[in-house]
């Protein structure tokens, strides 16, 4: 990760985040927020399902970072849950930084993402925003 952070210092390209998030509301109220903190600094593009985030990576546009709903299969039936997807681009991509961003109530499944280190995990509440912050700020450094 060091050798990319100093590529992307000499290249001068702005951070890439892709939001995977089936609500739309809440994913443009989360975009505001790091628009306001970050600026000019990030990219965000959003997805409703982690099938066409991962079709544009196959394309070969490669995000920084993804942050990714875990119920994703609410809205979109046919939709992967986003702890499958995440595993699976965490096998593909290990270079992504990975964050399952949920109000998920099921403490095992969250153990389970921790200790197998496929990803983060930042739970959606009154504090969430700030914590994604929080750790964007960690990965432009």
């Amino acid at each position: 990760m060091k050798l990319f952070e100093k590529n992307k210092e000499k290249t001068n390209t702005k951070f890439l985040i892709y939001l995977v998030e089936d609500n739309k509301i809440y994913a443009r109220e989360l975009e505001f927020y790091l628009k306001s903190k970050f600026g000019e600094k990030i990219v965000l593009n959003y997805f409703p399902v982690a099938e066409v985030a991962e079709d544009k990576i196959e394309s070969g546009e490669i995000p920084d970072l993804i942050i990714m709903d875990h119920f994703l299969n609410v809205k979109y039936e046919d939709a992967e849950d986003g702890f499958f997807a995440l595993r699976r681009l965490n096998r593909k991509h290990p270079d992504i930084h990975l964050i399952l961003h949920s109000s998920m109530e099921n403490k095992n499944l969250s153990l389970k993402i921790i200790d197998k280190n496929i990803c983060s995990y930042i739970a959606k509440g009154a504090d969430g925003f700030k914590k994604l912050e929080d750790e964007i700020k960690i990965l432009l450094n």
